[in-house]
């Protein structure tokens, strides 16, 4: 498996990032430091998890992955590991040419770009709201 890391930057305010916390708290009002940054664990076929590098990646820690519920809210962070709700379908937008494109393969996050991570568990779109929460209900 490809690991690489990703910053997640959002589409409608460009200042805002999602990140967990040091308290553990997942949200989008991250202005892009080491809060912001993400181990991203391929799991085959544009399928990967998002772990917050701070508290769990560096820290050796399983948890602190970016997760979704099936009522489309995140799943705690301090709770989430690589299972069901931690894992995310890539899917790329290539600016005019229309719908968003499923990515496939090791390594779905190749190309320098506007990503959506729609919720395994789920079904919905990963999102950072105009408030700074985060849902997966996009």
């Amino acid at each position: 498996l490809i690991t690489m890391h990703v910053q997640l930057q959002s589409v409608g305010d460009k200042s805002h990032y999602m990140r967990i916390t040091s308290s553990g708290e997942l949200d989008g009002c991250g202005g892009g430091g080491k809060w912001c940054d993400f181990k991203v664990v391929n799991k085959g076929d544009g399928i990967v998890n998002l772990q917050s590098n701070e508290l769990g990646a560096k820290a050796g820690n399983e948890r602190f992955h970016i997760g979704g519920q099936d009522d489309h809210s995140v799943k705690d962070p301090s709770e989430t590991g690589r299972g069901g709700a931690g894992s995310w379908q890539v899917y790329r937008c290539d600016g005019e040419e229309g719908e968003p494109k499923k990515c496939t393969g090791d390594n779905p996050l190749h190309k320098e770009g506007t990503y959506i991570f729609q919720s395994v568990k789920g079904g919905k779109n990963l999102r950072i709201k105009d408030d700074g929460s985060v849902d997966c209900g996009g």
